[in-house]
Order: C-alpha cells, then sequence, then structure tokens
C-alpha cells in the first residue's frame, strides 16, 4: 500500500474519526526513516485498528518500538519472536525500553502479532495484526 503525503490543511488528527476514514493519508511523519524503528498502533472508540507501518521491513540489528496513540497496551509475538528470548512489550504509551529492542542474531522471516489497547471504551484485541518481516 502506497503512503500519500498529505495535503497541507487536510491534516486529519491520528486518532480521530477522519483519520480512521482515510488511512491512506496518514502524515509522513509517522513513516519509518530509520532505527529504532517505531510502529505506531491507533484504535479507534469502535475496536478499529491501523498501524504505520503495515508491515516493517527491518534487519538484525535494529531497533523496534510500539507506541499506541489511544492508550496503554501490550505487544506479544505467540508464537515466535525476532527478539531472541523477549516476546512481550507493554507500555502507556512507548514501549519499554524507549530505545526500542533490537532484532536478534539469526532471526529471519515473517513474525506475526498481537496487540491489545485499554481505551474508556474497553479494551480492545487484534490478533490479526500487521508483521515485521526480517
Amino acid at each position: 500500500m502506497a503512503m500519500k503525503k498529505n495535503v497541507k490543511g487536510n491534516e486529519p488528527e491520528p486518532g480521530s474519526e477522519g483519520f480512521f476514514g482515510d488511512p491512506e493519508a496518514l502524515p509522513e511523519a509517522l513513516l519509518p526513516v530509520a532505527s529504532p524503528f517505531t510502529i505506531h498502533i491507533f484504535v479507534d472508540a469502535r475496536g478499529n485498528f491501523t498501524y504505520v507501518p503495515a508491515l516493517l521491513r527491518a534487519r538484525v540489528g535494529n531497533r523496534v518500538r510500539w507506541k499506541s496513540h489511544n492508550g496503554p497496551f501490550i505487544v506479544s509475538f505467540p508464537s515466535r519472536t525476532p527478539f531472541g528470548t523477549v516476546s512481550h512489550f507493554q507500555g502507556t504509551n512507548v514501549s519499554t525500553p524507549e530505545a526500542g529492542v533490537a532484532i536478534a542474531a539469526g532471526a529471519t522471516g515473517v513474525y506475526k502479532y498481537v496487540v491489545a489497547v485499554c481505551r474508556p471504551e474497553g479494551v480492545f484485541i487484534d490478533a490479526g495484526c500487521p508483521e515485521i518481516m526480517i
């Protein structure tokens, strides 16, 4: 999916209903440029998730972290993890450690993960999350 740059004056606020209406109009500042890579998590009041980026392509040694824009969260790799023995991350806003976690030597392939976010409306879980590809 190609990301479109926002047109000045038409920049939806992340986390707003308008933001979820046009996920291709994501702010360029949210796109990953260098390690540590930040995966941004957005979830609306109905439990619809949006991730930026939806697929992270990274290499061994790159650092990865998650940032929830809508509440405390947990990220879990249920079957296998690219981070050695670390398979769970949590945070009130940015995952701990804030500097991110390095992808372990020998990690290769596609890694799927699960996200849970706590909003005032309830806890929302997305088991069909995006992926990290090494």
